[in-house]
């Protein structure tokens, strides 16, 4: 799941734009496991990604919260 629609569009467009040669390798890794259909690419809100603990600095309550949903 990700977040960030403009990475999802990537993936899920078959041209590689300019702006994305940094990461070149992983998005065709990645695009042939999306054609193949072992990965799909979804959208997740912000508000229900509790990985975001472990990236992003975040106040007390919401720490908590996703905590405990990855059981931590």
């Amino acid at each position: 799941m990700c977040h960030n629609q403009s990475t999802i569009k990537v993936f899920k467009n078959p041209v590689v734009h300019d702006e994305t040669k940094h990461f070149e390798i992983v998005w065709h890794f990645v695009q042939d496991k999306v054609k193949e259909k072992v990965v799909q690419v979804d959208f997740i809100n912000t508000r229900k990604q509790p990985v975001d603990m472990l990236t992003n600095a975040l106040g007390q309550i919401k720490f908590e919260a996703y905590r405990s949903k990855l059981n931590l």
